[in-house]
């Protein structure tokens, strides 16, 4: 027990030189992923990040458990430095069930996860059961996110956590009162326990319905703009009917030119009249392609890859006489289509570096 309790010690002496770093560590996940929601397009409700406070951690270190061998309480870590991840930790609060999956995805994606650690309370819940639901990641960062700067950050381990509003409003106001009393090895009156998941899976209920309503509202704005969409087909190409075009089919990848004057130009030497010939250039191929780039793009780029898709040889003659700078991330797009090889090769075009 004497060597518990100094490993505790030492680990609490080494947590408040290294507190600040943690501090930093949250924001720098927190700002990963605020980037990657902006770059999607993805709206969520709010966010946080903070790293554990010593009073917290000290308490976390102290907390008991019940062992059936000894039958005594005993110290629920008893090498708190490698059992405790979530000394650095972040929270994203979504409006709804459905919201939460996607940002799940790039979680995934952006970190390496530590599966030992991390869980989904609806799937440790059985059938009959109800209670606290959240998703909770613990990651780290992989080695190419990295600058040399940030090399500080190597192997250190953040808790992520994902939850709609009414989720977090349980927590806030139960799950913190707890935990409180688990750290104090208060014996909660099991009234109390049930009562409180019972207001739980009401609140589970709530977020389903809502979501269910909205769906409703969803399908039902999307009736309207497929009337809307259908009547803007036929409009002629401008300025104000491509953005409205765009708004509708590439709601995630913003609404604004490069250049209109020059986009309008090579649209109508390239013989493009109406909005539903401008409709005609993407198949669901190339949309997704284009939102699997995951960045920001203006029309004028997307109506370019629309187009050279469409008829390459088209359109590069009609751009002949201009250098033309293919850049990495159209290239490997592009490739995915035609033999963009050759018809650089063909056209004389350069492809950038990096």
């Amino acid at each position: 027990m004497a060597n518990i309790e100094q490993r505790t010690s030492n680990f609490l002496e080494w947590y408040k030189e290294n507190q600040a770093r943690y501090s930093e560590f949250a924001q720098f996940v927190l700002d990963k992923m605020l980037n990657a929601l902006k770059e999607r397009a993805m709206l969520h409700a709010y966010h946080s990040s903070r790293a554990k406070t010593l009073a917290s951690l000290t308490d976390k270190c102290g907390k008991r458990i019940y062992d059936d061998g000894t039958k005594n309480y005993i110290l629920k870590y008893n090498d708190p430095r490698n059992q405790i991840t979530d000394l650095a930790g972040v929270r994203i609060v979504c409006y709804l069930p459905q919201d939460i999956v996607p940002v799940q995805h790039i979680v995934e994606n952006m970190f390496i996860i530590d599966k030992k650690n991390s869980n989904n309370k609806i799937e440790l819940l059985e059938s009959d059961k109800v209670g606290y639901l959240s998703v909770h990641y613990v990651v780290s960062l992989k080695e190419d996110q990295l600058s040399t700067e940030q090399r500080r950050y190597k192997e250190m381990k953040c808790e992520i956590q994902l939850r709609t509003v009414l989720q977090d409003a349980w927590s806030q106001v139960f799950h913190d009162r707890q935990y409180k009393n688990n750290m104090a090895n208060t014996e909660i009156p099991a009234e109390m326990i049930r009562e409180t998941n019972l207001v739980s899976g009401a609140l589970e209920l709530l977020d389903n319905e809502i979501e269910r309503l909205v769906k409703r509202y969803d399908d039902l704005a999307k009736r309207i703009n497929n009337a809307i969409y259908q009547e803007l087909l036929d409009c002629a190409v401008d300025k104000d009917s491509l953005e409205r075009y765009f708004r509708i089919k590439f709601v995630r990848l913003g609404t604004r030119f490069f250049s209109y004057d020059d986009i309008s130009n090579i649209l109508n030497k390239y013989g493009i009249i109406t909005i539903r010939d401008i409709d005609m250039l993407f198949d669901d191929g190339l949309i997704h392609a284009i939102y699997a780039l995951n960045i920001q793009l203006t029309i004028d780029k997307i109506l370019m890859y629309g187009m050279i898709v469409n008829n390459t040889d088209k359109f590069f003659e009609i751009e002949e006489n201009k250098e033309i700078i293919i850049s990495q991330e159209a290239y490997k797009l592009l490739e995915k289509f035609i033999d963009i090889r050759a018809v650089c090769k063909k056209y004389s075009l350069q492809v950038k570096e990096g």
